[in-house]
């Protein structure tokens, strides 16, 4: 469709799955919305399928796209992270003016998003870096919108975000907010997306020993997750995970899972996540067991070889079955709560570092709904952080505590068992080793700091009085 100059309240540029979910979104909400994709045949034919409302309005140039809109202008990105981003900038900046604020919803690394930031400012023009989870499903019916960069700004974008944001079962409360200044909201994004990797790998470890080591069938394991819905251990990744194990392929007849390559794929989100934890000096395993799980998945031809040569036979499982599967169901909330503890951690300290101000249990209210991490549990993370004089770790805060106390027990067999039965469980078991690590009041690393001082006479502290010191070591 075409309109008259100057009548649309905001532009949404890149219309590909996520970008036309935005666009209804908006338009759905009362806004008039300018569309513009570089690929104008998909475009048209979005328009002509599912713009049949007058509230969107494809425009083939980027020229036209702008006049068409009302000052100041409000520019939504819903393009690839990197490039394509810079791409787009490029060809936008020219034609605005002052005020005008451009929105990047992908996924862009927070550090890129402050330099654009700053390039953009020198004209008088803000740049929101805006997290958005939900899937296509929830840009479209209400996403989760972690919106960081200029306070202004925001307020002037907040009515429309506040219209097209999920709302809490809760509360009905709208799960947006203002992350705080620069790329919080992407660095918001970023974390949410490694505790993602982490969750999706937990129960994917849990899954995996049900089916190798229990012998159970694709649905019936779909069972057990459903079994899960609506307590604190379930979540929509677990949701959704009962329903692919109960799909059928209708080629095979067979469950549709067992015909999938076991190798996954990944965009960086959670290997940024595991950089910026080892920038901030942070500990966060079980996310970066998570990415690593990925990659050694993609490795499918040296794990086929490598498997032929060890014979890495999985040990039949004689345990009482039903009990056992209580215990994965309790070593899975045990391992989120965990995983959730490691990203807050990581926003804690980036917020300390980068100056961002996060407040933490905002962040875990706008996750409760719209987003991939939506889960009951996260209520009770609010309610930690909350609670929380100054900022700990959630595994040591009420309620959390109390919930994961009684779990640890099960957690800690589920991790024997998997490994002696030869199931890998590298996320599940470095959930573990942090909470064990972090529950010692002493760690091995007096050793550690013995040898560094010892080849390179770095110095150690000790028990007995202050200073630094060196070792008289005896050596050869």
């Amino acid at each position: 469709m075409q309109n008259s100059i100057e009548t649309n309240d905001l532009a949404v540029i890149g219309l590909g799955v996520m970008g036309q979910g935005l666009a209804l979104n908006i338009a759905r909400n009362g806004y008039s919305v300018a569309g513009y994709d570089h690929d104008l045949v998909q475009a048209k034919a979005f328009v002509l399928a599912r713009a049949t409302h007058e509230r969107i309005f494809l425009k083939e140039t980027i020229v036209e796209l702008i006049e068409s809109l009302k000052c100041p202008r409000r520019i939504f990105l819903m393009v690839p992270a990197g490039s394509p981003v810079d791409d787009i900038l490029k060809l936008l900046q020219p034609h605005l003016s002052p005020d005008d604020i451009i929105v990047d919803c992908g996924n862009s690394h927070f550090a890129a998003t402050e330099e654009r930031q700053k390039n953009l400012q020198t004209s008088g023009i803000e740049l929101i870096g805006m997290g958005v989870s939900g899937g296509e499903a929830g840009i479209l019916e209400g996403p989760c919108l972690m919106v960081g960069g200029d306070r202004k700004a925001f307020d002037a974008l907040q009515p429309i975000l506040l219209k097209i944001a999920a709302k809490a079962a809760e509360d009905g409360t709208a799960c947006v907010a203002y992350m705080g200044k620069n790329g919080a909201g992407h660095f918001v994004k970023m974390v949410h997306n490694g505790i993602e990797y982490a969750e999706m790998q937990l129960i994917a470890e849990c899954y995996d020993f049900m089916r190798r080591a229990m012998k159970m069938a694709p649905a019936d394991i779909g069972g057990v997750f459903a079994q899960f819905n609506g307590s604190d251990d379930s979540s929509f990744l677990i949701d959704i995970s009962a329903d692919i194990l109960a799909t059928i392929d209708p080629d095979t007849e067979g469950p549709l899972v067992d015909i999938i390559v076991d190798s996954a794929g990944q965009k960086g989100t959670g290997r940024w996540a595991s950089m910026a934890a080892l920038e901030l000096s942070v500990a966060i395993p079980t996310i970066t067991a998570a990415v690593d799980a990925r990659i050694m998945s993609s490795r499918k031809s040296e794990r086929i070889k490598t498997s032929t040569i060890f014979n890495n036979t999985v040990k039949e499982f004689r345990a009482d079955p039903k009990n056992f599967l209580q215990h994965l169901r309790q070593t899975l909330l045990a391992t989120r709560i965990i995983s959730f503890a490691q990203g807050f951690n990581l926003l804690s300290e980036a917020s300390n570092v980068y100056g961002y101000g996060l407040d933490l249990c905002s962040i875990s209210r706008v996750w409760r709904a719209g987003c991939i991490l939506r889960s009951p549990l996260l209520t009770r993370i609010s309610d930690a952080c909350a609670q929380a004089k100054e900022p700990s770790n959630l595994i040591v805060t009420e309620p959390v505590k109390g919930i994961l106390l009684p779990v640890i027990k099960p957690l800690r067999l589920v991790s024997q068992t998997a490994i002696d039965h030869g199931i890998p469980v590298p996320a599940i078991s470095s959930a573990l080793t942090y909470c064990d690590g972090l529950c010692s009041a002493h760690l091995p690393a007096n050793l550690t700091q013995a040898q560094r001082d010892y080849f390179g006479a770095h110095g150690f502290n000790r028990k007995d009085r202050s200073g630094v010191f060196n070792g008289n070591w005896k050596k050869g």
